[in-house]
């Protein structure tokens, strides 16, 4: 057992057949997921954060299936990085770490609905969902992160969370009327993408290209929370929006400091 290993990943030994990995293939990503949940406990203890007790677990299987696939499928920079993928979760975490801060303030309930615009690898919208008990829609256009999305929330045994395909279509029809919007893009998807209390967007190359989007999806009270880093300028809310708050806040890195901002913009009528 190495020095990362829990009772909580041992225990999660019974999943490997669920990844369709070979037991004696499975130790590997077992040790690699402590690591990972260790690295995060240690991250979130800085902010005197106290997770759920779901939570570190669910990150752990999370980490297991994210070594499986990323070692064949491209899903983040470095998938075997026990603190890159740290790093990623904790900065995933962001939004409920800064939940005492207004605007933020029970923006994450139970009666929560998030919408999470290209989720990649899962950051942040499945990490969100493994903390939290709203619910989640994951909007992710390549097909092989969508399988894995839905192989990870599997594992993960989230409830909370579905995942769709269809951020293409979003864009593309971002500014035209509601009514052909939604024709367009719930057929492709099978349920409707409207009415979110919240839209979540992180690692947008052009943060800027969100807000047609967030218009089509959140509701007329929602909000969208823009996950952005030091070196992008803070875009100006288009007409329909405003600035609800901004918050700053620091992760270490291997290369030092990490100094990430969440924007935060609401609706106006």
């Amino acid at each position: 057992m190495t020095p990362c290993r829990t009772a909580a990943v041992d225990r999660a030994v019974g999943t490997a057949t669920m990844f369709h990995v070979k037991p004696a293939a499975a130790a590997e990503p077992l040790d690699f997921a402590a690591c990972v949940g260790a690295a995060v406990a240690r991250l979130l203890e800085r902010f005197d954060f106290v997770p759920p007790p779901s939570l570190l677990p669910r990150l752990e299987r999370f980490a297991a299936t994210l070594h499986r696939w990323g070692q064949r499928t491209n899903l983040t920079a470095a998938p075997t990085d026990p603190s890159a993928v740290a790093f990623h979760i904790a900065d995933s975490l962001a939004p409920l770490i800064l939940a005492g801060h207004p605007p933020l303030t029970a923006a994450f309930t139970r009666a929560t609905s998030a919408l999470d615009l290209g989720s990649g690898a899962g950051f942040p919208g499945l990490i969100l969902a493994a903390a939290t008990e709203g619910s989640f829609t994951l909007l992710e256009r390549r097909r092989k992160r969508v399988s894995f999305l839905r192989v990870a929330a599997a594992a993960m045994e989230l409830t909370n969370v579905r995942i769709a395909s269809a951020l293409d279509d979003l864009a593309e029809v971002g500014g035209q009327l509601r009514a052909q919007v939604s024709d367009q893009v719930n057929r492709r998807v099978g349920y409707d993408l409207a009415g979110y209390d919240l839209a979540l967007a992180r690692a947008f190359a052009n943060p800027a290209e969100v807000f047609p989007i967030a218009a089509r999806v959140i509701r007329p009270t929602g909000r969208l929370i823009l996950y952005l880093t030091s070196a992008q300028s803070v875009p100006a809310p288009p007409p329909g929006f405003a600035t609800a708050g901004s918050l700053s806040y620091s992760l270490p890195r291997d290369n030092g400091a990490f100094q990430g901002r969440l924007l935060i913009v609401r609706r106006r009528d």
